[in-house]
């Protein structure tokens, strides 16, 4: 089989990179050449697959934020007749916790996200501990809360 481009690797990666430059249009041929078919060594359905835009890098949360709405809609985007493509999508938002020693790389992460427009919020501690009683705070300075974010099942990817 002669193909115009072969990616390595059928994960969310490479998977994604098989259907953006499918649906372009400009691609050619693409084929996907996948090492473990069973995906029992494969990496993408053993993460912890959230979808999360706390990134530190104003590139890594757009990434992200277009992952979120794509993964949004999903489910009526890649649905066939016979596959309703249900990756379970849930906006459950993200927490992140910080010792004092990294309250300052939180925060800077924080003007970053926002200024990305992440509609996150930055918690002290007897904020954290009001909105997530369960969460234990010892040595925790702050905490950044992104409720949209979401988390998806990445097996049916």
């Amino acid at each position: 089989m002669k193909s115009d481009i072969i990616i390595i690797g059928g994960g969310i990666m490479g998977g994604a990179a098989a259907y953006f430059l499918g649906v372009s249009g400009r691609a050619g041929t693409v084929s996907v050449i996948k090492p473990d078919p069973t995906y029992s060594k494969a990496t993408t359905p053993a993460g912890a697959s959230g979808v999360r835009r706390l990134m530190c890098r104003p590139e890594n949360i757009r990434m992200s934020q277009f992952s979120l709405d794509f993964y949004a809609n999903f489910q009526n985007v890649m649905a066939t007749e016979h596959n309703p493509a249900d990756i379970q999508f849930r906006r459950q938002g993200c927490l992140f916790l910080t010792s004092p020693r990294g309250a300052d790389d939180l925060t800077r992460n924080f003007d970053t996200q926002r200024k990305e427009g992440v509609p996150a919020e930055l918690l002290d501690v007897s904020a954290l501990h009001a909105q997530f009683p369960s969460v234990g705070t010892d040595n925790t300075a702050f905490a950044c809360h992104s409720p949209e974010d979401g988390w998806i099942a990445p097996k049916p990817l």
